[in-house]
């Protein structure tokens, strides 16, 4: 039935939400100096473009001192979890600092520690008080050139210290005694390690991207980085990742096959653990892993701790 409106075809009404969204992009792109990235993704919905106006507006330049992403956003929406984990928003948050720095996911980084160097990588900080490291016997250099006191300070008092994500950001470069630094997985040996007067670090598990923002501060050039851990498949995996990622002289420091015939303890690794030897490819670990297939027992830095004493 006629109801004396102006009757408007499908093309019609297609067209002029076409007309609507371009324009609504043009006024963004008058309203805010971000255009390049508007440009690029003018094709996502208005609300997601003018949030990511604000992400670009709002983060960190290079000379800022790292801020917390819960404050980040906050500032940016008003909700300090508007950018947690799964939402939309993050996924928004991750793509356009990954534009903006030109950073894409490297093979092998998991998920948790790729996001953490994305974030940092524009000065955000995730989870700064669980992302640690143990140190022992260093000397730090802040940015400003100038030697960090409160790492001197427990460097001449010969104590250990838990050093957050936040400070080792601050530094410049990290040097050690005789160009060595002693990096064991497991807490107790390290605690022992620490009453022998050399530069050593604790990873007490999977590296944190604390403790691989301190090994980018050594020289490549002068500092050697030797490594001990646990004979289980996981500790293995560790052992040749941090290798792959070190780019200085790296030595796997008591992991032959003597050491594993000397630390092997009662606990049975599983059929599905045992699996995981096969993404073990230096062939420094080629018997090791062949007597843990064989003898399927794993092997602990605790029993060996005089061996790490020598």
């Amino acid at each position: 039935m006629y109801t004396g409106n102006p009757l408007v075809t499908k093309k019609e009404e297609k067209q002029f939400k076409q007309n609507r969204k371009e324009q609504a992009y043009q006024e963004l792109v008058e309203k805010y100096s971000e255009s390049l990235w508007l440009e690029e993704h003018k094709h996502l919905p208005k609300e997601q473009l003018e949030l990511g106006v604000k992400i670009l507006k709002a983060l960190p330049d290079e000379n800022s001192s790292p801020e917390y992403l819960a404050i980040f956003a906050a500032i940016v929406t008003g909700n300090p979890h508007a950018f947690d984990e799964g939402s939309s928003e993050n996924s928004l948050l991750c793509s356009i600092i990954e534009w903006k720095m030109k950073i894409k996911r490297e093979q092998g980084d998991s998920s948790l520690l790729y996001k953490q160097r994305l974030y940092l990588s524009v000065g955000l900080l995730k989870d700064d008080v669980s992302n640690y490291v143990m140190v022992s016997g260093l000397h730090a250099w802040k940015k400003d050139g100038k030697i960090h006191q409160g790492m001197e300070g427990f460097f001449n008092e010969q104590d250990l210290v838990q050093v957050p994500l936040q400070v080792i950001t601050s530094w410049s470069k990290v040097t050690c005694m005789n160009n060595e630094l002693y990096i064991v997985e497991n807490p107790s040996v390290y605690a022992l390690l620490c009453k022998t007067g050399c530069s050593v670090m604790c990873m007490n598990g999977q590296p944190r991207l604390s403790g691989l923002c301190l090994l980018d501060l050594l020289d490549k050039e002068t500092t050697t980085v030797y490594y001990a851990g646990d004979f289980d498949p996981e500790g293995l995996l560790i052992a040749q990742k941090l290798k792959d990622y070190y780019r200085g002289k790296f030595v796997y420091w008591h992991m032959s096959l003597c050491d594993y015939e000397m630390s092997k303890s009662g606990e049975v690794i599983s059929s599905r653990r045992l699996k995981m030897l096969e993404q073990i490819t230096d062939t420094e670990f080629k018997e090791v892993v062949e007597e843990m297939r064989n003898c399927k027992r794993a092997g602990y830095q605790e029993n060996i701790w005089e061996r790490y004493m020598e």
